[in-house]
C-alpha cells in the first residue's frame, strides 16, 4: 500500500496500479451443432461452472458483428437485444444454466450462437 497524504511537485512520477485476478470459468453449450427445419422449434442449452448471476446469449450471422440476443440477470426479467423477435425466449431455473428457445425457426435465424457469462466483483 502506498499513500500520499499531501500531494506536491516532489511526488511527480509514474505510478502503476496493478491488480491480478486469475479466475477460471468453464461454459459449455449443447448441442454444439444444430440443423433445424423451418417452422420447427429449437433449444440450445448452456451451463456455467460457477454461480455468476449474469448470463448472455449472442448470435453472429454471416460476417456481421455479435448481436446481443438476451441478457439474463438471475431471478430478474431478461433483457432482449434490439430487433430480437418474440419467437426467442429463455429458461433459467437455476443460476448455472440457461436455455435459449427459438419457436417457428426462420432461415433468418441461421448463425453462430454464443453463450457467455460475466463475473462481477464489488469494488470498494
Amino acid at each position: 500500500d502506498k499513500q500520499i497524504a499531501s500531494m506536491n511537485s516532489t511526488h511527480l512520477d509514474r505510478y502503476v496500479c496493478k491488480i491480478n485476478n486469475i479466475y477460471i470459468l468453464q461454459v459449455n453449450q449443447s448441442p454444439p451443432n444444430i440443423i433445424v427445419q423451418q417452422k420447427q422449434s429449437v433449444k440450445i442449452n448452456c451451463h456455467q461452472s460457477d454461480t455468476n448471476n449474469n448470463m448472455y446469449w449472442y448470435r453472429q450471422q454471416s460476417s456481421t458483428e455479435l448481436q446481443l440476443v438476451v441478457h439474463s440477470p438471475y431471478l430478474s426479467t431478461p433483457e432482449y437485444g434490439h430487433n430480437i423477435e418474440d419467437r426467442f425466449s429463455i429458461t433459467r431455473s437455476v443460476v448455472e444454466n440457461i436455455t435459449l428457445q427459438i419457436e417457428n425457426v426462420q432461415t433468418s435465424d441461421t448463425g453462430f450462437y454464443l453463450c457467455a457469462t460475466k463475473w462481477h466483483s464489488a469494488v470498494t
